[in-house]
């Protein structure tokens, strides 16, 4: 679709071209499930009217995506441990050994961070292997060690082929491993009421339902449950010799990814979460709207054919009223937005800014649902912009599912910060189950 603007007097006719925008919900922790998805839908009709711009919704975001939605979640979870690992190896390979060990710790952390909602972690142990590396090159055995005995407890079936690697490397990695290995396993028992969730331990897939998983390296384990819908729970468990660790989990939260612990940290996260679904769906702008860490609400948009990002447009946040009230003014920023396009329908370069708003990352159900939810036989056109009207199913395939249904309207029970679990720590049993009165402890992260 095309705006024509007729300039009067000059007889020349200005095309502006109608710009896809992707409306993906609200990052905002105080509206349930189904306020944020009645709120999606009432930015988006009004985001519709805004001249200049051609809206999709979460439903045709979701065929778009194809499945791909948690590829697309571990990219954004884990682009700047990624980043800081590609970093970290040029250094170690031009030898700047205190710079790169100073990268590659960098990329371990936040690789450790991403781990609560990535189903990967091959990028964490290639970053601590790099760091063992590193350790080694400047005779700290001390942080080799810990960094190989990590991988271990990700991964006990990791050797290293000494094709490509050192012997000195290959040789303390197998005496770690081997004293890793001698120490008793334990196990987690995970219970959760969703018998097809499904359940990873250390981003490594483990098996559907409740279950107790077995040879378990002692250490810290990131425990995932994914159920239908978009909805997740995690949790950050220690294991101990010869003992099992149970957690129980409500998988009713719309679990992403952990915040970071401030400011910078959510701008980055949500940068790289955006950038991430807006490359894959659009050529277009995607609409980021959420409650920032200051509390004020803000929006922003991301172009996807260039890489910017717009400046970012605030609001008071209502103290008082219902999600109405908050809805209302997320769509008096969305309003103002048509301004910051130019005549071509691009970006205009006096709106583009190198900030990034700080949002929480895991309190949009909408944006999980888009990005976990199970999809539907697709009935819509591939990417071009504009997308032509979805076709008619065939007879006998199943009709795509609303956006409005899939994204469900349960009950946010965890935060992005905290879990509640169900602990029995203490002593153990004939079967090694540690045994105590049952408590519900909130672990943070």
């Amino acid at each position: 679709m095309f705006w024509f603007l007729v300039a009067t007097g000059l007889g020349v006719t200005h095309a502006a071209a109608s710009t896809e925008l992707v409306v993906v919900g609200l990052h905002v922790d105080r509206l349930s499930p189904q306020e944020s998805v009645d709120s999606t839908e009432r930015l988006a009709r009004k985001a519709a009217d805004v001249k200049g711009f051609q809206v999709v919704d979460p439903d045709e975001v979701r065929a778009r995506l194809r499945g791909r939605g948690s590829r697309i979640a571990n990219e954004a979870l884990q682009a700047h441990g990624q980043a800081m690992l590609s970093e970290g190896r040029v250094l170690f390979e031009h030898a700047d050994l205190e710079s790169a060990q100073e990268r590659i710790s960098e990329s371990v952390e936040a690789l450790e961070h991403a781990l609560a909602g990535a189903t990967d972690s091959k990028a964490l142990v290639d970053a601590l292997l790099v760091q063992g590396n590193i350790g080694l090159s400047m005779g700290d055995t001390g942080l080799a060690q810990a960094a190989f005995k990590r991988v271990v407890q990700l991964d006990a079936s990791r050797e290293l082929d000494p094709v490509y690697y050192p012997p000195k490397v290959v040789q303390l990695f197998d005496s770690v491993r081997s004293q890793v290995l001698a120490v008793p396993v334990g196990g987690i028992v995970v219970d959760f009421q969703d018998s097809t969730a499904e359940v990873y331990v250390d981003g490594r897939y483990r098996g559907e339902g409740p279950q107790t998983i077995q040879d378990v390296v002692p250490g810290i384990h990131r425990v995932l449950v994914a159920a239908e819908g978009g909805r997740r729970s995690h949790a950050k468990v220690e294991v101990f010799p010869g003992q099992k660790a149970r957690i129980s989990l409500s998988v009713d939260s719309y679990f992403i990814g952990l915040a970071g612990e401030n400011t910078e940290e959510w701008s980055r996260q949500t940068g790289d979460l955006y950038r991430a679904v807006g490359d894959q769906v659009t050529d277009g702008m995607v609409l980021i709207a959420g409650e920032t860490k200051g509390g004020e609400l803000a929006v922003q948009l991301y172009e996807s054919r260039t890489g910017n990002f717009s400046r970012i447009l605030y609001a008071d946040s209502p103290t008082e009223g219902d999600w109405q009230d908050l809805s209302k003014t997320f769509v008096g920023l969305t309003e103002q937005l048509g301004g910051f396009l130019s005549d071509s329908g691009t970006l205009a370069p006096t709106e583009v800014s190198p900030n990034r708003l700080d949002v929480d990352i895991s309190t949009n159900p909408v944006l999980a649902s888009v990005l976990f939810g199970s999809v539907a036989p697709l009935t819509t056109a591939p990417v071009v912009p504009p997308p032509p009207a979805p076709a008619a199913p065939a007879a006998g395939e199943q009709q795509a599912i609303p956006w409005y249904i899939w994204a469900g309207v349960g009950v946010m029970v965890a935060s992005a910060t905290g879990v509640a679990l169900a602990l029995q720590p203490e002593p153990t049993d004939s079967e090694g189950d540690k045994k105590t009165e049952t408590g519900t402890v909130v672990v943070r992260f």
